[in-house]
């Protein structure tokens, strides 16, 4: 759920980072006024934490991105990675190369 409010939030002010969706020092404090006051167990989070999965994120995305255009290659953006028979086989082919 917070990841998900974290990419919602990103989303909703993308602008702020640009084509790249990367964003200043000065963005990850507006994500912890927004996010902190709706996930309340656990530890507090703080810019750097945002920030940070922020940029795990975005760099696995930027993985995966180029490998879903592929022909023949199975996926969804909102169920992810659907292998079904046929994809099977094109991902074990991809993961061999």
């Amino acid at each position: 759920a917070e990841t998900l409010a974290l990419i919602q939030f990103i989303t909703t002010n993308s602008a702020e980072g640009g084509d790249s969706l990367n964003f200043k020092t000065a963005f990850w404090p507006k994500v912890v006024l927004h996010l902190v006051p709706l996930f309340t167990k656990g530890p507090a989070k703080n810019a750097t934490c945002y920030s940070s999965k922020w940029g795990r994120l975005h760099t696995k995305y930027n993985l995966v991105k180029p490998i879903t255009n592929l022909s023949g290659i199975p996926w969804d953006d909102e169920l992810g990675l659907n292998i079904l028979d046929k994809g099977e086989i094109v991902w074990k082919e991809l993961i061999m190369v």
